[in-house]
């Protein structure tokens, strides 16, 4: 069994290329091809689907299709050069790691995305 991977200290090659990533405007027009932004809840349907079978393994039957939806707060906050977050509809905890330094990413306007 291979061991865990570490996601805060990866082993990666040396030598590997960093692809630049813009920060643009959470506009209506910059998520068009994402999604989209709503002021209230209530006017958007949502329609559950499954999901797309990805490579040569089909999705199994009765499945892909059952996630639904929740609402909740998701809290973000800085610890040294790691951003957690926390997901309290879901009670689930993820990490990320930026490629500004903290104080950079801790300063860019909340209402950006990348």
């Amino acid at each position: 069994m291979p061991a865990p991977i570490d996601y805060l200290n990866p082993q990666l090659p040396a030598g590997l290329k960093r692809v630049p990533i813009p920060v643009v405007d959470a506009t209506s027009e910059a998520l068009l091809p994402f999604g989209r932004l709503i002021a209230d809840p209530e006017e958007c349907r949502i329609e559950i689907v499954r999901w797309p079978a990805q490579g040569s393994r089909p999705v199994d039957a009765d499945t892909g299709d059952q996630g639904g939806t929740t609402e909740g707060v998701f809290v973000s906050e800085w610890q040294g050069d790691i951003l957690y977050g926390r997901n309290e509809a879901v009670a689930t905890t993820s990490w990320a790691m930026p490629s500004l330094p903290s104080w950079r990413a801790a300063t860019t306007p909340t209402h950006r995305a990348a």
